[in-house]
C-alpha cells in the first residue's frame, strides 16, 4: 500500500468522508477498503442491503506498483433473474 492512499484514508478519516461510494447501475467503489477493512466493509454493507448480491468484484489497481486503494463491487437485486450468456446447441 502507497503512503498516499494511507495518507487519503487518514485524511478522509478525520472529514468523516464517506468511504462507499454509489456509481449508479449497483456499482459501488469502496475507496480506501483493502485487505481486511474491504471484507469488514462489504460485510456492513450487505447487511445494511440485504436486497443485493454480489456478482463481481476488481481492485482499483491506483496505488503505486499494482497495490490497490479500493475495489469496486458490482451488485444485482436477489430479485432480478440472471440473463442467460449462453446457449445449448443440438
Amino acid at each position: 500500500m502507497t503512503n498516499s492512499c494511507l495518507e487519503e484514508k487518514q485524511e478522509s478519516k478525520i472529514h468523516n468522508e464517506n468511504f462507499i461510494i454509489d456509481q449508479g447501475n449497483n456499482i459501488y467503489y469502496f475507496r480506501y477498503a483493502f485487505g481486511k477493512d474491504f471484507s469488514k466493509a462489504l460485510s456492513a454493507f450487505l447487511s445494511q442491503h440485504p436486497e443485493l448480491k454480489v456478482v463481481a468484484t476488481t481492485n482499483d489497481g491506483t496505488g503505486f506498483r499494482g497495490i490497490n486503494c479500493g475495489y469496486i463491487v458490482v451488485f444485482r437485486n436477489k430479485q432480478e433473474k440472471q440473463k442467460q450468456w449462453f446457449h445449448c446447441i443440438s
